[in-house]
């Protein structure tokens, strides 16, 4: 491991398990990896697609699972995520210590 001084840190970062299953139904539908922009557009299409359903906008009040983990679509437009947290093994790697949970806004 490069920087020993980091072993253990502990830091936010998408969930890549939520990630790990948007890539491999990805895969399957089109034979290749997605690109990383293919989260956002996957996840604006989906909060379209409930909205269109309803025939009214969300509201902000509701957690939807995205391609990342949870996120939250506030009415000003912006959008919360929720983060998992992970741990920096002395590999180097990072392990998922605890999933993504839903946002909560103002926090």
């Amino acid at each position: 491991m490069g920087a020993p001084g980091l072993q253990g840190a502990i830091f936010p970062a998408p969930d890549a398990v939520s990630r790990a299953n948007f890539e491999s139904r990805y895969q399957s539908a089109f034979g290749s990896r997605p690109p990383r922009i293919a989260a956002v557009a996957y996840d604006a299409a989906m909060i379209a697609a409930r909205a269109a359903a309803r025939g009214a906008p969300i509201n902000g009040g509701e957690t939807s699972q995205g391609v990342d983990g949870p996120l939250r679509l506030l009415p000003d437009g912006r959008v919360l995520r929720g983060l998992a947290l992970y741990s920096l093994e002395a590999g180097g790697e990072p392990r998922r210590i605890e999933p993504a949970a839903a946002p909560v806004p103002g926090t």
